[in-house]
């Protein structure tokens, strides 16, 4: 699946199983003509179903998580697919992550569109980006799956900065960024970079190539796609290596 490393994989279909678990059971269906959705539940070892329109204030939360369902379903199905090579999978035993770039630092940014409106001219699933390398970083995350928010504001140093991404990963708990360094034959646009933001974003904390990866290029030209992805899954490897045992491998079974 993209070359993601095996070991994250069985911690993607972990999570996505985690979170297929914590959600009712759900389907769409129709009543007298009226749209509803139906709730699943074991009540005194009977199973039992309650009915709710889809338009109603209940209906609409439960038509989101129904949806949610079958997004996180048909994820199950790839991942188990994008194993199905290998009928022994190695147990994943995840050290604790000790950073502050977490999910609760993940979830509390605000991104600049959110603040101060969209600002670029490129358009990608509805997000107004700069520049088109910055599109095309987004794309290779699409292609990935991987969740994040673009220009989220956050504090280094004392100062406010926005990097192009921020990546959450749920499989560690834990977030990283991208700076997509398009214009390195500007001198004003390296002086800004190199003397202000990065400095600060190290003085703030972040670690280059474990915290802040740096994709590069200038005006006219930049790394090719396959180069940008194959660097964003060396740093997804090298979290595997920091952060997971492997234990005894077991046999690949259907959940």
């Amino acid at each position: 699946m993209n070359n993601l490393p095996e070991e994250f994989l069985r911690l993607r279909l972990d999570n996505v199983n985690r979170e297929l678990k914590s959600l009712p059971r759900l389907k769409f269906g129709t009543h007298r003509n009226a749209s509803v959705i139906r709730e699943y539940f074991i009540k005194d070892k009977r199973l039992l179903k309650r009915e709710y329109l889809t338009d109603s204030e209940r209906g609409k939360r439960l038509a989101a998580q129904c949806r949610l369902r079958e997004e996180l379903t048909l994820k199950r199905k790839i991942l188990r697919a994008a194993q199905a090579v290998s009928r022994v999978s190695p147990r994943i035993r995840v050290r604790a992550v000790n950073t502050i770039f977490n999910r609760n630092y993940f979830y509390s940014l605000m991104t600049r569109a959110s603040l101060e409106g969209p600002s670029g001219d490129y358009i990608h699933n509805g997000i107004a980006m700069k520049s088109r390398g910055e599109v095309i970083v987004a794309q290779i995350l699409d292609s990935l799956d991987m969740t994040y928010k673009y220009e989220a504001q956050i504090v280094m140093n004392g100062k406010v900065f926005y990097p192009d991404f921020t990546v959450y990963l749920p499989e560690f708990g834990r977030c990283f960024f991208i700076e997509f360094m398009g214009m390195l034959d500007r001198k004003d646009y390296v002086d800004d970079n190199f003397t202000n933001k990065v400095p600060n974003y190290i003085k703030g904390g972040m670690r280059i190539n474990t915290d802040l990866l740096l994709l590069c290029g200038d005006e006219n030209s930049m790394e090719s796609v396959e180069a940008m992805k194959e660097e964003i899954i060396a740093l997804i490897s090298k979290y595997c290596r920091i952060y997971c045992d492997v234990e005894t491998a077991v046999p690949v079974v259907s959940i």
